[in-house]
């Protein structure tokens, strides 16, 4: 019987196209491509180890930047085709994805747009503003403007915390900073057990002395 980490690293390897010529695993729900032939790490590709849904949604948006490339002008379109891109190869595999995942893409492209908006934007694609969830008819006045970048400073201005990841497998322990926000999304991979591990809260912000140590213990 074919389990859903079997499907997960069968998609993995199916769609890695062939301009990826490092896999750099990361322990955390994030990745990097770097898609710049002039750049000295051109072909590395930063991401989770794609056994999980999550873990490969965020790989097969990493390798959607190799494999569509600069295709628009404004990040924002980049980015929203690297989601959809994503979606359709996990579906293609008969896997769900996660409706966490798809929060977090329209909430990226959103910020993205937000971004495009700040430097001068005016005009943006409709199709990406219906992805993002934002009915915008005209191009965005300063006052939209000023008060979408207000509701990206309230979610960015929210305290972090500290979080540790315990595997009850082999002991491995591991500890983050996280915003309060995203712990119910924070979690990553054993790496020896490669079992998933989700946060159990440390401590918070100036209320306890083991902050700023643990906080040191994670930027080395």
């Amino acid at each position: 019987m074919t389990t859903t980490r079997d499907k997960c690293i069968a998609c993995a390897l199916a769609n890695t196209p062939a301009s990826v010529r490092v896999i750099q695993i990361r322990k955390s729900l994030s990745g990097v491509a770097h898609t710049n032939p002039k750049s000295p790490d051109f072909g590395l590709l930063c991401a989770p180890r794609p056994v999980t849904r999550k873990a490969l949604y965020i790989f097969l948006h990493e390798c959607a930047h190799f494999v569509l490339g600069l295709i628009a002008k404004h990040r924002y379109l980049e980015e929203m085709e690297c989601e959809k891109w994503a979606h359709a190869r996990m579906r293609e595999a008969g896997l769900l994805v996660p409706r966490t995942m798809t929060k977090r893409a329209k909430e990226y492209v959103r910020y993205k747009i937000i971004q495009a908006a700040n430097r001068g934007c005016k005009k943006f694609d409709q199709g990406a503003l219906k992805f993002a969830g934002l009915k915008l008819k005209r191009p965005l006045s300063k006052k939209k403007q000023a008060a979408l970048q207000q509701h990206l400073q309230e979610i960015m201005s929210q305290p972090c915390v500290m979080v540790r990841f315990l595997c009850p497998g082999c002991g491995f322990e591991a500890h983050a900073s996280v915003r309060r926000c995203y712990i119910s999304e924070a979690m990553i991979i054993c790496p020896k057990c490669e079992l998933l591990l989700k946060p159990q809260l440390v401590a918070e912000p100036a209320s306890c002395r083991r902050y700023e140590a643990l906080r040191g213990l994670c930027e080395q």
